[in-house]
């Protein structure tokens, strides 16, 4: 992780124009959406607020460029339960349910590198984890009830990681 502030900052703003502006960025997103998601769980309340406001900003985007998708969805409340309490508890930098436009392009283009990410959480190393699991709960919120397709290599992923994280806490 680059320890400035000012230059992780910088980072996450190049990330942010790369995807929404060039004009080949459809072929780059799914591959940059993850370290723009890396970037909830920086130190600096200044980087993830940036790089919140640039997921809403790609989130918005899609929803214009897919405008007639969008009508039903919102005329209709389909995405999403109305019973569940969205809202309740979400973590930093989360102050509200994300925009449906920035949930539904997460989640389209989650599949790309969802089996690398619990591939992660099970790595030897604990850094390694611990930031494949910040940016797992990221993805909980945006893609909510669509990630139990994969469930049960989901919960596999999981226990493993836990049982990992559970025996180095053992051996010291």
């Amino acid at each position: 992780m680059i320890k400035h502030t000012r230059v992780r900052l910088r980072c996450c703003k190049m990330i942010s124009y790369f995807m929404t502006c060039l004009p080949d960025r459809y072929d780059h997103q799914q591959r940059l959406l993850p370290y723009l998601l890396s970037f909830y769980s920086d130190t600096s309340e200044k980087v993830r607020r940036c790089a919140f406001a640039s997921v809403e900003a790609l989130g918005e985007q899609y929803e214009a460029e897919n405008s007639d998708a969008f009508v039903e969805r919102r005329q209709y409340g389909v995405d999403g339960d109305s019973r569940c309490n969205h809202e309740e508890q979400l973590s930093c930098p989360f102050k509200k349910r994300p925009r449906i436009g920035s949930r539904i392009f997460v989640r389209s283009n989650t599949k790309r590198f969802f089996s690398a990410l619990l591939a992660e959480v099970i790595c030897w190393l604990s850094k390694t984890r611990e930031r494949s699991a910040k940016l797992l709960q990221a993805l909980v919120i945006y893609c909510e009830e669509h990630l139990t397709m994969e469930f049960s290599q989901t919960l596999t992923m999981l226990i493993q990681a836990i049982k990992l994280s559970y025996s180095e806490q053992n051996d010291q």
